[in-house]
């Protein structure tokens, strides 16, 4: 009984992972379809989470602009001094889960986090 307990717990943390991880992919497909969608950060938000049926599932977003030269984050109105200016669109989400049982060194719920990194237009 407690291996099928574990393997359900563990099926249940993988499919969870999965959704989430999904419903961030989501939210960030959705801000790269235009620049005017990359800057809505609210509307990426609400597109993860309505990707998911997951109860209590959040999402959040951030648009992030970097230098091709060495990659680091400026303000997305800036220019590089060299390279050119990438801009990204970021969505995490996150969702709990309350195992069947307490497992030793499992913290119980469980925060799953998913999070999908694309590049804006």
């Amino acid at each position: 009984m407690l291996m099928l307990t574990g393997t359900m717990d563990f099926s249940r943390v993988l499919s969870l992972a999965q959704e989430v991880s999904s419903a961030a992919a989501a939210g960030a497909k959705y801000g790269i379809q235009s620049t005017a969608r990359s800057t809505d950060l609210a509307a990426m938000q609400t597109a993860a989470v309505n990707d998911s049926d997951l109860p209590g599932i959040t999402a959040t977003a951030a648009r992030v602009c970097r230098c091709s030269s060495d990659y680091a984050a400026i303000n997305c109105v800036a220019s590089c001094a060299s390279g050119s200016k990438m801009t990204y669109v970021e969505v995490s989400t996150q969702a709990t889960y309350t195992s069947l049982m307490t497992w030793p060194g499992v913290q119980r719920p469980l925060v799953v986090r998913g999070k999908a990194i694309l590049q804006a237009p």
